[in-house]
């Protein structure tokens, strides 16, 4: 049993690998007590002068080989996952090599010594298929060889001829029942690698819808199962950015191309939003928004927005070939930044802060960049500025604004 797809199949076998040297020291520690156990029956089916060869065998022999067998978990993982599958096959044709040495050591063979032996092999061939330590395919091939050699030590004992049809038979039931078992086992692993895989693609799936609508941080904390989330910013540059002549343009397109455009717009804006190490806000229609300084802070928030609305300003009129233009309003203050509700997240700004950037926006001029003068202090040198002058602000009376020209 294997995956059609290989990557798959080549993923299922190094977890597999990393599960079997997990589990390597303890499977043969108890193939090693097992042993003892079986030792301590010895004294009681095996005659008397066979008894000491046949100890010997069992705890000079197949303790030890057991015990060093625990010796290979201490391989490294990488070379586990190449080795440790033929390891554990060679190992085990090596217990039931040494369960046919128990045999010759105790032979001529008589009953009940002979049952002994055949139930002891049969009992190892089922212990070999479901302790999990290889494939359902390796896991054959041990043991057909471990009831072959069996067979060829039951013969070398003296066994009859309907003895080693009783063993032939008893090893042919314990096969089929391993390998029922091993089957079972494996196609329940499959399986359930299968579903781990799918449920961590569509977890990485999640998260990435999740970091595409909200910053990583915020995400981080959402993910924690913190529902309300609301920190306060004293310092933050907020841009406010509507394109000037969409709406009769949109009247003249088809509706498909008229998303094509906007969505090359805005990819292209929330491109210079991750290189300029703003923060995507939203859109609102034809109109996009930004802030820098959040939910990280940084002392250059408003260095960082201007250049990302004289880049705006360029990509513009690259882009909609000079039929466009932006509309940009920019203004820095204190900010509450957070996500709330319980559904459709979206990380958003209030205070007044906000609404000044957007009545920076809604009062400029196509083609402009339109600043409050606390922008322009926050923004420092570097820049070239046309003062405005005083004019009056819808709902904040009157302020002192100046146009961004340019970089100086």
């Amino acid at each position: 049993m294997a995956f059609e797809d290989r990557q798959l199949e080549a993923d299922f076998r190094a977890e597999f690998a990393v599960v079997a040297h997990r589990r390597h020291r303890s499977k043969w520690a108890l193939t090693a007590l097992m042993n003892v156990l079986l030792g301590l029956s010895d004294l009681l089916v095996v005659p008397a002068d066979r008894l000491r060869g046949c100890l010997l065998v069992r705890f000079g022999a197949m303790v030890p080989f057991s015990l060093l067998m625990t010796q290979f978990a201490r391989l490294s993982a990488p070379s586990y996952a190449r080795w440790g599958e033929l390891v554990v096959s060679l190992g085990r044709v090596g217990v039931f090599a040494l369960c046919a040495a128990f045999a010759v050591a105790a032979s001529p063979l008589e009953w009940p010594t002979t049952e002994y032996l055949v139930l002891q092999t049969a009992l190892l061939v089922v212990i070999q298929h479901s302790n999990g330590l290889a494939r359902t395919a390796s896991s054959v091939i041990t043991t057909t060889i471990g009831s072959g050699l069996g067979l060829v030590a039951l013969l070398l004992g003296g066994a009859s001829a309907p003895e080693l049809a009783y063993a032939a038979f008893f090893f042919v039931i314990a096969n089929g029942a391993g390998v029922s078992i091993s089957r079972t086992l494996e196609r329940h692993r499959l399986r359930e690698f299968a579903q781990q895989r799918t449920i961590a693609e569509e977890r990485a799936k999640s998260e990435r819808l999740l970091a595409n609508m909200l910053p990583a941080a915020i995400a981080e904390r959402l993910k924690r199962k913190q529902q309300a989330i609301a920190d306060g910013f004293d310092a933050v540059s907020v841009l406010f950015a509507d394109i000037v002549g969409f709406t009769p343009l949109s009247a003249t397109m088809e509706p498909r191309a008229l998303v094509e455009l906007l969505n090359s717009i805005f990819s292209r804006f929330d491109e210079l939003a991750r290189a300029h190490g703003l923060e995507k806000i939203k859109t609102i229609g034809d109109a996009y928004m930004a802030a820098a300084g959040l939910p990280t802070p940084r002392d250059d928030h408003a260095r960082a927005a201007a250049e990302m609305a004289l880049a705006m300003r360029e990509e513009i009129g690259r882009i909609a070939d000079g039929k466009l233009a932006l509309r940009i309003g920019l203004h820095a203050g204190a900010v509450v930044a957070g996500v709330i509700g319980v559904s459709k997240y979206s990380y958003d700004l209030w205070g007044d802060t906000v609404n000044t950037a957007s009545r920076m926006e809604s009062h400029g001029a196509p083609g402009a960049i339109h600043a409050t003068a606390d922008f322009r202090a926050f923004a420092g040198d570097g820049f070239v500025w046309q003062e405005r002058g005083a004019i009056d602000i819808k709902g904040k009376g009157t302020m002192r604004t100046f146009y961004l020209a340019g970089r100086a």
